[in-house]
């Protein structure tokens, strides 16, 4: 069989970020944040504390570098960090008041922001809809290791 990178929906996802990278960085640096932080920010939701572990693999990153990223929301008193009631050594940060509020903001400025580019123009609302759904196919089986 041959494979070819037009038909791998691996490397067109990966294509796909690639080329929204340069949108995000530019939100992010608009709000004093890092693309990591802002991914952060976004991918905890309110009242769900994630632990550090799974955190990481959501962001994409070694645990070592959310750990730093975790010190840096604590430091701009976005995000309380709490040891797990099962296991000491697991820690699990969690939005604060301000996080949440914050996240809730940026939820809304980044419709704001994507809306306002000219890529959403040739964007097919299908297509948004097909990406949900890898997105959460994706997540399930990540979820399952």
């Amino acid at each position: 069989m041959t494979h070819t990178l037009d038909e791998n929906p691996l490397w067109l996802v990966w294509l796909l970020s690639s080329h929204f990278k340069r949108y995000i960085s530019d939100f992010a640096e608009q709000h004093d944040l890092s693309p990591s932080q802002l991914h952060a920010l976004l991918l905890l939701k309110p009242d769900t504390p994630v632990p550090m572990n799974q955190l990481s693999c959501l962001v994409g990153c070694d645990p070592s570098y959310v750990t730093g990223l975790v010190d840096k929301l604590v430091a701009l008193e976005l995000v309380t960090r709490q040891e797990s009631t099962q296991d000491r050594r697991i820690k699990t940060p969690s939005l604060n008041e301000q996080g949440k509020a914050l996240r809730n903001s940026l939820i809304q400025k980044l419709g704001d922001f994507y809306s306002q580019l000219e890529v959403l123009q040739h964007i097919p609302d299908a297509l948004t809809k097909d990406l949900k759904v890898l997105s959460e196919i994706t997540l399930k089986i990540s979820s399952n290791k």
